[in-house]
């Protein structure tokens, strides 16, 4: 608690209550949804950031983007321009204002509102790990059926049909047709990919449909139908619209072409290739058992022409020798080790002889043991007058009793 000068009265300083309020806020807004008409507008140069504020009838509420947010927006939006923007509310301590800290902007109208909420769907599969890389399927190389969600009446159908039959004639089409555009589509999709799963006929899976403006392609933008391609046993290609479209459909299937022409030659090997393929595999295997069978044909021949098969005999004969000389050297080497090993056993006895304290005593030395407790007596200071000694000599002992004892000075 701060320091008070009055008794039971407590006062806060001037940063202690903005800190407060910062604490209060950040905590209650920490994500926030705004509408209101962008005015000031800002960007600075050269960090990049935004500056605007945001206002309506009765308020002002000074905002920030930062760069690398900003740096995402396809237009700078304009004074007076209405916006929805996501944030976070936090205090510009130094000033005691407050401020939105802006990472998401879009126009207020009908298709900003759907821009939002599209991008609150991404974030939300995103969360979940549908967009994964590492959830994705491989595509089989020789599929021999290609399953088409799309419409049986659109341009996308017959262009799969086309290029797939041109790439590999034998595969074959199995269509599970789907409404591609209006209300009822999200739920066409998802029921045809159904179908297909139940078939079992299927090897891999195209759904799609031809380019059209943005709104002809939010049926892909559907949850369900994200869900139904992600939760689908064959693995799924989307083909959905032109190469500059890019849907949530895009983002959940295990791969991902830029139109239903490329989706083909996607799953569809071509022909020519393969068959390039299997005939440098062929060669290469033909050089490999050409190689060998050279092989084997020269190791046969050298040993057909070997000494020791043109004369076993004389084989038998070179081996024996070599066989006696070996036993004569192992017989000397044996011999040489044995008679090394004997001169250092002795060595090592006659070391050991000379260290046992019975050749000690062989050379006129004696021990002087206490009689009583047959303990070593090392020096004249502890005998003392009567005390019973055995005197033990190389060949015997012999027990004595001390009448006088002289110790060195």
């Amino acid at each position: 608690m701060p320091d008070s000068q009055v008794p039971g009265v407590f006062w806060l300083t001037v940063s202690q209550v903005t800190a407060r309020v910062k604490e209060a806020l950040e905590c209650s807004l920490d994500e926030v949804w705004v509408q209101g008409e962008v005015s000031s507008v800002k960007l600075h140069q050269p960090s990049g950031h935004l500056y605007f504020s945001l206002k309506d009838d009765a308020c002002v509420i000074r905002a920030v983007m930062f760069r690398r947010h900003a740096s995402g927006l396809s237009s700078v939006p304009e004074d007076g321009e209405m916006v929805i923007i996501h944030g976070r509310i936090t205090v510009f301590e130094r000033q005691g204002q407050y401020e939105l800290v802006v990472d998401d902007l879009v126009p207020a109208g009908a298709r900003g509102v759907a821009a939002l909420r599209l991008e609150m769907l991404k974030n939300k599969l995103a969360a979940e790990g549908i967009f994964d890389a590492g959830r994705k399927r491989s595509l089989p190389r020789v599929p021999a059926v290609v399953g088409v969600v799309t419409s049986n009446t659109g341009a996308a159908l017959a262009d799969i049909i086309k290029v797939a039959s041109k790439r590999w004639p034998a595969v074959r089409i199995v269509v599970s047709p789907a409404t591609v555009q209006g209300e009822d589509a999200p739920q066409s999709i998802v029921a045809a990919i159904g179908r297909l799963n139940e078939s079992g006929l299927a090897d891999v899976m195209i759904v799609g449909r031809g380019g059209g403006a943005r709104e002809d392609l939010s049926c892909f933008n559907d949850e369900g139908v994200v869900r139904a391609i992600v939760g689908s046993r064959i693995p799924v290609v989307s083909a959905v619209g032109h190469e500059i479209d890019m849907t949530l459909a895009d983002l959940a299937a295990d791969a991902r072409a830029p139109t239903p022409s490329a989706a083909a030659e996607m799953t569809v090997p071509e022909r020519r290739e393969l068959t390039a393929q299997v005939e440098s595999l062929a060669l290469r295997a033909e050089r490999a058992i050409s190689a060998s069978v050279m092989m084997l044909t020269e190791q046969t021949r050298r040993l057909a022409t070997s000494h020791g098969l043109r004369s076993p005999e004389g084989l038998v004969q070179q081996r024996a020798v070599r066989l006696d000389d070996l036993g004569a050297r192992l017989r000397i080497a044996s011999a040489t080790i044995l008679s090394l090993q004997q001169r250092h056993i002795q060595a090592q006895t006659e070391r050991m002889g000379a260290l046992n304290p019975r050749a000690v005593l062989a050379r006129g030395y004696a021990l002087c043991l206490d009689h009583a407790t047959r303990s070593l007596v090392p020096g004249a200071r502890i005998i003392t007058e009567k005390q019973m000694l055995d005197i033990v000599f190389h060949d015997g002992e012999a027990t004595c009793q001390v009448t006088r004892s002289t110790p060195n000075a």
